[in-house]
């Protein structure tokens, strides 16, 4: 991750158990012990929260994949 060396970077998931099982925690724990590599951050959203939340990541989610195929994909 050393394109965005020194950032931050957010990821918001359900409480599924493929989020947050202990391969996912220790590869965020080691990779935030490189200074070169961008600190990733984790955030769980509650059960029952992510019909709340679905919308405005579909929107995000939508807008963010256009600008990376517009960015990165030969047309």
């Amino acid at each position: 991750m050393q394109l965005f060396s020194g950032k931050k970077i957010g990821l918001i998931w359900d409480k599924h158990s493929s989020h947050y099982c202990d391969e996912v925690v220790e590869f965020i724990k080691n990779n935030n012990k490189d200074p070169k590599n961008a600190t990733i951050i984790l955030a769980l959203v509650d059960e029952g929260l992510t019909l709340i939340i679905q919308v405005p990541n579909v929107l995000v989610n939508n807008v963010f994949k256009q600008n990376l195929k517009e960015k990165y994909y030969q047309h």
